[in-house]
């Protein structure tokens, strides 16, 4: 499994504006330790009680990164807004410290392009990408869409885990015989198969649509290790 595909427990968010805010919250909320950043006394203030800790101050240097220990945390998520500039130290120094994952809100495609040259593992475009979408998304690596059914079931989309190829959904455990997650269809290429059968073996590339429970979205995953 890719080092960024490991189960995600600690995460930095730099920025705690609207976005930013969002997926520190939505993570707090799973039970995730997550650590706030901002420059902002107010944003801080709004933070403080919901998040395991949350800190004023900038980023000038990797000393500080490392001071705050985020360079020991899973992911760190810059979601600094309209200061192109501070967004851009902020990741580098992350990077310089040594964080394994940062993923960078950019504001503009050019931003973007500068961020991905620089060195950011991810990009994020906040009008494509919704702060609850990429908390998800840190929850259970390589789900890109989500459709809530209740509080407690979704629907969700995922390109299949490099574990998976090769196994039938019933060694994986995602048929009908394991309530916890059921693939209900597979796109594979141009080709979609809709409520595959339990000896249907997993292809590289294929994209399946997953019901699973909410309580369980952290071992999605993790499946092909509990056969």
């Amino acid at each position: 499994m890719h080092e960024r595909d490991k189960l995600v427990q600690q995460v930095a968010v730099i920025g705690l504006g609207r976005f930013g805010l969002t997926v520190a919250r939505t993570l707090a909320g799973w039970g995730h330790e997550v650590y706030g950043i901002d420059c902002e006394e107010e944003q801080v203030q709004h933070a403080k009680d919901e998040l395991t800790h949350v800190v004023q101050t900038e980023l000038y240097d990797v000393a500080d990164v490392k001071e705050l220990g985020l360079d020991e945390v899973d992911v760190a998520v810059v979601a600094i807004g309209a200061d192109i500039e501070a967004s851009i130290l902020t990741m580098t120094l992350l990077l310089e410290a040594g964080v394994r994952r940062v993923i960078t809100r950019a504001t503009t495609r050019l931003h973007g392009i500068i961020l991905q040259r620089v060195g950011a593992h991810d990009v994020i475009y906040p009008e494509e990408s919704s702060g609850e979408m990429l908390a998800r998304s840190l929850r259970a690596p390589g789900i890109t869409e989500h459709i809530e059914l209740s509080s407690q079931v979704g629907i969700n989309k995922l390109l299949a885990p490099d574990e998976w190829v090769g196994h039938t959904l019933d060694e994986l455990r995602l048929s009908a015989a394991d309530p916890a997650f059921i693939a209900l269809a597979i796109q594979r290429g141009d080709e979609t198969i809709a409520a595959p059968a339990p000896e249907e073996r997993i292809r590289d590339g294929d994209v399946l649509a997953v019901v699973c429970q909410e309580s369980k979205l952290d071992e999605l995953p993790l499946v092909a290790r509990r056969r």
